[in-house]
């Protein structure tokens, strides 16, 4: 009995939903920086990481046979409401391409996230440029994320 009764608290339980737009490490002379946009159930995070390694990726990183050891520098965040999002803007959008399939879709650029206050935050993924469809399906899960919080 207690057993059951456990399950069905379990599944009551509210879900928080982590989704990831990484931009790919830049590299300047000596560093390599990750700019990364993360939306939960009801905000919006921005991290930018600076590594003191030239060429450090996401490969290097899920290495678990790599023996370098990487100092990693937290250069900028912080967290916004979801909520506080008054509009989405959309500045780029490609052609529908229909010969697609089951891939047609319309890819987009320069998105950007307007809140209440007037300022605005840009996410930094232009799905004009993505060659995987998993690449694009990301970024359509973190949109309908952001949509689905801010209820725009």
């Amino acid at each position: 009995m207690g057993g059951d009764a456990g399950r069905g608290r379990a599944r009551r339980r509210r879900r928080h939903h982590w989704i990831v737009d990484r931009l790919p490490a830049q590299r300047t002379p000596g560093h390599a920086t990750w700019k990364e946009h993360i939306a939960t159930a009801t905000r919006l995070i921005h991290v930018q990481v600076q590594f003191d390694a030239q060429i450090y990726d996401l490969d290097e990183d899920n290495d678990a046979y790599s023996r370098r050891s990487v100092t990693a520098t937290i250069k900028k965040a912080w967290a916004r409401r979801l909520s506080d999002v008054t509009q989405l803007h959309i500045g780029l959008c490609g052609e529908r391409l229909p010969e697609r399939g089951p891939h047609d879709w319309v890819p987009i650029g320069d998105v950007r996230l307007i809140f209440n206050d007037g300022k605005s935050v840009e996410l930094d993924f232009d799905q004009r440029g993505m060659r995987y469809p998993r690449e694009r399906q990301r970024s359509d899960q973190f949109i309908a994320a952001i949509r689905s919080a801010a209820a725009i």
